[in-house]
């Protein structure tokens, strides 16, 4: 029988309670911008015989829809790798009653109103969430690995509920807590050393259904969470401080920011409706927004200007200069456009990946300096993360590029088998013997059936790596996860 948020604790005798500085201790990295500052040379081309990883770890921590356990992505901080997932279990036993709602057929929306067809529509869905709720177990699982090695430290556990897709939020680990915003509006905070709770805290307002897959961000003692509003929580107990004045938004998919200007904090946030709004850290006041036609992409704040990146075309990529007082555009590009994936900014740079393309901008007008597409299927909402002067993306295979305005230099196109080794298309065509069975009809249809059944690994859709001292983090299709030293070998 599950404990209510109940912790299974296999502890090390040394572990660090706060997160130092530098480390990928919460989504996007130090400075929520996917770049990490300090970073050891890295390798510019995988090993002739591939890379394989440090370590790989299966602790059930699943990623996907449905009650596959969502898309968080992994965090480093104290010599600790953390994992977010929510599950779903089918219980034994259960009969459903029959249902009074059922989905309407086209003939029946036709014989209604506009508002009795929404009435009904609510009621459908509010009947659909109660029916899974009783059919499966909900369970939010937050597994603590040791960096160096992949063993499972401890796992906390917390019962939860369902969403209309699993909730994805990426912790946060600070002050000695792991902050995790889970379903449903609940915050909660768990010990970094033992995997017990801190404390937990229920946000204000009706939560049914809508998933919230924004992370948190802190600054200043505030932890801020979007969840169809905006709202700020002190993280050294839980204690709800504030609450922003907007318009909630049924979805909060995008994560805030913090920006720092002259000694002061404040918040940023896609707010939704295709707006962008600033907020002060303090009390939540308002200063002011503008129509970004962002999307579920994370802003990037760099100094005082501010990154903005639509679904679409229209909404592009845009650049404000920031004041309290409030946002200026400097330009807008169109070159690029994603439903999630988050920009990185190196050097005076901005790289941008939408639609199997990756694109450069500069950041000081906007004028772009190349673009060129990617060799990949359908690489959807993983954002770019950078270090040591390269850019990475890890969306169905592991690619790498210089992070220059000059032109496009790809360093590493590396593609996963089912044990997780790292190797070029090359290496593995001549492993399997590729070449020599496409030479027949028949064989290339077994060429094809093998490449499928042994190179079929890599990262899992949707979710970021993570980086810390040259060793990146990936949760991988098959639910594992994975370290990877990227470290120039002396």
């Amino acid at each position: 029988m599950l404990r209510s948020c109940a912790a299974w604790l296999c502890v090390s005798l040394v572990v660090a309670t706060a997160a130092q500085a530098g480390e990928w201790n919460q989504w996007r990295g130090p400075n929520r911008d996917g770049y990490e500052p300090d970073s050891p040379p890295l390798v510019r081309e995988l090993p002739a015989e591939g890379l394989t990883p440090l370590w790989v770890a299966d602790a059930s921590t699943p990623t996907g829809g449905g009650g596959g356990g969502g898309w968080s992505s992994p965090v480093i901080a104290g010599g600790q790798v953390y994992i977010y997932s929510h599950v779903r279990t089918k219980r034994e036993n259960v009969t459903l009653p029959p249902e009074k709602f059922p989905q309407l057929t086209d003939d029946q929306k036709a014989s209604m109103t506009a508002d009795e067809r929404d009435a009904y529509e609510g009621d459908h869905r509010k009947e659909r969430i109660a029916r899974q709720d009783l059919e499966h177990r909900w369970t939010e699982r937050l597994v603590a690995f040791e960096a160096a090695t992949g063993k499972v430290r401890w796992e906390n556990q917390c019962e939860s509920r369902a969403t209309r897709f699993p909730q994805s939020g990426t912790p946060a680990v600070v002050d000695g807590k792991v902050l995790v915003h889970g379903a449903r509006g609940r915050v909660r905070a768990v010990d970094v050393r033992t995997g017990a709770d801190v404390w937990s805290a229920q946000l204000p307002g009706e939560f049914s259904d809508e998933h919230h897959p924004s992370s948190i961000a802190v600054a200043g003692g505030v932890a801020v969470v979007a969840a169809g509003r905006v709202f700020g929580l002190q993280v050294s107990d839980g204690k709800f401080l504030w609450q922003a004045d907007v318009e909630p938004e049924t979805n909060s998919s995008s994560s805030p920011v913090i920006w720092s200007h002259s000694g002061a904090y404040y918040a940023v946030a896609h707010i939704g409706h295709g707006e962008t709004a600033c907020f002060d850290l303090r009390d939540g006041h308002e200063l002011w927004r503008v129509k970004s036609e962002a999307g579920r992409s994370t802003p990037v704040v760099v100094g005082d200007r501010l990154i903005t990146y639509g679904n679409s075309r229209k909404g592009g990529l845009r650049c404000y200069a920031m004041t309290p007082d409030g946002a200026e555009e400097v330009w807008t590009n169109s070159t690029v456009a994603d439903e999630g994936c988050s920009p990185v900014v190196v050097e005076g740079n901005v790289f941008a990946h939408g639609d199997r393309k990756v694109a450069c901008i500069d950041l000081a007008t906007g004028k772009t300096n190349w673009r060129r597409e990617l060799d990949l299927e359908r690489p959807r909402y993983t954002s770019l993360i950078a270090a040591d002067g390269k850019v990475i993306f890890a969306a169905e295979a592991l690619v790498c590029f210089e992070a220059s305005p000059g032109e496009f230099a790809l360093l590493i196109d590396g593609r996963f088998d089912r044990e997780g080794t790292v190797a070029s298309e090359r290496h593995f065509r001549e492993q399997l013997h590729i070449d020599d069975l496409e030479r027949t009809p028949e064989g290339q249809k077994e060429a094809e059936s093998l490449w499928r059944k042994q190179i079929s690994g890599g990262p899992a859709q949707c979710v970021s790596p993570a980086i810390d001292d040259g060793r990146i983090y990936l949760r991988l299709k098959d639910n594992r996860v994975a370290c990877y030293d990227l470290r120039v070998r002396r």
